[in-house]
C-alpha cells in the first residue's frame, strides 16, 4: 500500500514490512545504517565543521522562558487568531509582541 506525500510505500510481505523508494530501490536496515554512519561522525557533506544542530525550534531569548497559560473567551481567542494572521505571526507570536508592547508603555 502506497502512502501519500511519502517518498517511499510500504509492503507487507510474509509479516515482514519492507520499505521501497520512490525509484523502486529497497531500503533496508542495513541501508539505513550505511546512511546514517556518516552523520554520527559528523562527516556530512555540505555541513560546515564543527557546526552542531540543536533539535527543537530556536531559543525564543537567551533567559530562561516559562509557560504562562490564561483562559479567555473563544471570541477573543478567534479575535487574536485573526490579527496574528493578517500579520502573519504565530498566535503566540502575537500575545508575545502584544504584551511586550503594552510593557514598554508602561
Amino acid at each position: 500500500m502506497s502512502r501519500k506525500n511519502l517518498d517511499f510505500s510500504e509492503q507487507v510481505i510474509d509479516m515482514e514490512k519492507r520499505f521501497i523508494a520512490e525509484g523502486g530501490q529497497e531500503v533496508t536496515n542495513e541501508l539505513l545504517e550505511q546512511w546514517a554512519e556518516p552523520w554520527e561522525a559528523g562527516e556530512v557533506p555540505g555541513v560546515a565543521a564543527g557546526f552542531v544542530a540543536s533539535p527543537g525550534r530556536p531559543r525564543l531569548s537567551e533567559e530562561k522562558t516559562q509557560t504562562v497559560a490564561i483562559r479567555l473567551p473563544l471570541s477573543i481567542v478567534k479575535a487574536i487568531d485573526h490579527r496574528a494572521y493578517e500579520m502573519d505571526e504565530t498566535r503566540s507570536q502575537y500575545i508575545r509582541d502584544a504584551l511586550l508592547a503594552d510593557l514598554m508603555r508602561a
